[in-house]
């Protein structure tokens, strides 16, 4: 089972490379005998407890899979089945819920479980406008499980999580609403902005930073404001709202968006600096307008956006499903890994939680990786990792450079023993190849189809519903995109839309990345043809949650779908799609996404001179 094998040692190289010790790694979760144990491997922490090490080591867990046995599966789905109670602002049935679980002592759930169900807790408190006295209280029961308070108040701060770090600020935040002397205001002001100090030195990376410091930045403007400015003054909250910005245009996200450019307004509407007062505002109504029409919450209130990071299977159906997509029986599957048919089909039904040494042979049966990994290549050089991104960013955001040389590099230090790893390179050198004319479009196709039959051995044709490796999926989205078959290509589109449609709602999702690729294709896809309704389906499927989930990457180009969709139903002036792809510019602006805002402007030239961009 894939988080059996190599956490400790993945969780080891990142520590040492973050420069922190186990003592300060584990505080407030395990001992520091126990933290030995785990490093070593002689014990495995569950799933959660996985995942808040690695955030305390600055690890981001987004976009990755955790597999779990039935039992943590099922109390997975009840915290997610809350979330989505508290979203959708049903806090008398989230309460129903909740009471249970923090009142009953005898369930001995782990601690960070129970600090989930105290958040949950404090956001139906403070909905129903319940005194700020409790709301506190019961952030500092979900704070105290993991970090001592005590030296928080003293500025003695720890190696902390991004969840951590959350709890930390609304706990500041509602000791001020419950703070009546300036003295107190003060003091809690002073704290929560030395805390965001230190949140920017962590070793949390760019996205937890633009994840968590956003929160700290409303907060720290809330418990300013209350406080009339005296500790904290209004330059140095602006301040903090500007590094917030940043890290959101950096990581294309819109966390908290709303309350910092309103925060940001309201300071400098007394500071007389006209200029920057119309940036903010017109940037506040630009994400405003965009909310309001789509009918999704703008402001960050009832948002559980923090509790979502790995894409969650239950290891049961992940075997089931896969065993199926690659046609072998459930007889035939026993036999090969010397396992009995009843003790298949149990883990299969989820009836029994198999161990690592009964499930490894079955995976590896059925492809799939059992090392612990937090990215798409699999090593645990952390250099690597970082080498891959950035050279796959490069090629996305179409940066000059020697490739050849880039990737010959990138090899040499990647263990392409594994199908996968081999799979990643592969798509960036082929598609390397095809832009420089190396290789033809067949011959392209003819070598992804390769590469996918290594690890799943099945035709294109072929291909049903069941569990993807992240690697065959862009595969697939390669093959897809390029290929001239009808058939093939017809059957990739809806296989793929498939995937994206159970992207919230179980069955074998897609990541929220690869949601984006599928999905602005397929709108591109289907408006090449003008299957204007198809358009408008996956086009604003995409827009709706991009908005829920705060992310930017594909707003604009779900926008520009749907706009140029409707200029192909019903013609409007020239002045209403130069206002149109306005938006759209200002939105590439914020994310500093530079090729698409030059595509836009593109268009709008081309409007301007009454060319035929519609088809463009």
């Amino acid at each position: 089972m894939r988080d059996d094998i190599k956490f400790h040692a993945f969780m080891k190289m990142t520590r040492e490379a973050a420069n922190v010790s186990l003592e300060e790694t584990g505080k407030g979760l395990y001992t520091k005998s126990m933290m030995a144990q785990i490093e070593k491997g002689t014990t495995l922490p569950d799933y959660m407890m996985r995942n808040r090490i690695m955030s305390r080591l600055g690890i981001s867990s987004e976009g990755y899979e955790d597999f779990l046995q039935p039992d943590e599966y099922k109390r997975y789905l009840k915290r997610m089945e809350l979330i989505k109670l508290i979203e959708s602002k049903k806090f008398a049935e989230a309460e129903d819920q909740v009471n249970p679980v923090i009142f009953d002592e005898d369930l001995n759930l782990n601690k960070l479980e129970l600090q989930f169900y105290y958040d949950m807790k404090a956001r139906c408190l403070h909905f129903r406008k319940a005194p700020w006295e409790e709301v506190f209280e019961m952030y500092k029961k979900a704070c105290s499980l993991t970090m001592i308070i005590e030296e928080v108040c003293e500025k003695k701060f720890g190696v902390w999580a991004i969840p951590e770090y959350f709890l930390l600020f609304k706990l500041l935040e509602a000791k001020a609403e419950c703070s009546v002397t300036p003295d107190g205001s003060s003091k809690i002001a002073d704290v929560c902005l030395l805390l965001l100090d230190h949140l920017e030195e962590s070793a949390i990376d760019i996205l937890g930073k633009a994840k968590v410091y956003t929160a700290g930045a409303v907060a720290l403007g809330n418990i300013a404001h209350k406080n009339d400015y005296v500790q904290v003054d209004k330059k140095t909250v602006l301040e903090q709202y500007d590094k917030a910005l940043e890290y959101l245009k950096q990581k294309s996200r819109s966390y908290y968006i709303a309350e910092i450019l309103s925060g940001k307004i309201s300071v400098l509407e007394e500071s007389g600096n006209d200029e920057e007062l119309r940036k903010a505002k017109e940037l506040y109504e630009l994400f405003a307008e965009i909310y309001s029409e789509y009918d999704v919450d703008y402001y960050m209130d009832y948002n559980c956006y923090i509790y979502r990071d790995s894409d969650i299977y239950c290891i049961g159906d992940v075997i089931k499903s896969r065993r199926q997509m690659l046609q072998i029986s459930r007889e035939e599957l026993a036999n090969r890994v010397k396992c009995s048919y009843r003790t298949l089909m149990r883990i299969e039904n989820s009836a029994i939680s198999a161990q690592k040494a009964v499930l490894r042979p079955i995976m590896d049966e059925l492809n799939i990786n059992c090392d612990y990994t937090r990215s798409d290549i699999i090593t645990d050089d952390r250099e690597v990792v970082d080498r891959y991104y950035a050279l796959t960013n490069m090629i996305n955001n179409y940066v000059a450079a020697d490739y050849d040389v880039l990737c010959k590099e990138l090899e040499e230090r990647i263990d392409m023993s594994y199908d996968n790893n081999k799979q990643l390179i592969d798509i960036i050198e082929l598609f390397l190849a095809l832009g420089g004319g190396k290789i033809t479009r067949e011959q392209y196709i003819y070598k992804l189809k390769e590469d996918l039959a290594l690890t799943l051995p099945v035709p294109v044709m072929e291909i049903k519903e069941g569990y993807l490796l992240h690697s065959e999926l862009d595969l697939l989205i390669a093959i897809g995109k390029y290929i001239d078959e009808e058939k093939e290509k017809g059957h990739l589109m809806e296989y793929l839309q498939y995937c994206c449609d159970n992207h919230e709602s179980g069955g074998y999702p897609v990541n929220y990345g690869t949601y984006e690729m599928v999905m602005i294709w397929l709108a591109d896809e289907y408006s090449d043809v003008d299957r204007i309704e198809k358009v408008e389906e996956v086009a604003r499927e995409l827009l709706t949650l991009e908005l829920k989930s705060h992310r930017l990457f594909e707003l604009h180009g779900a926008l520009y779908m749907l706009f140029r969709n409707n200029a192909k139903i019903e013609e409007r002036e020239n002045r209403y799609y130069e206002q149109s792809i306005d938006k759209m510019i200002k939105i590439c602006d914020f994310i500093n996404n530079s090729v698409h805002k030059e595509y836009y402007k593109l268009i709008k030239e081309m409007i301007e001179k009454k060319e035929d961009w519609k088809h463009y």
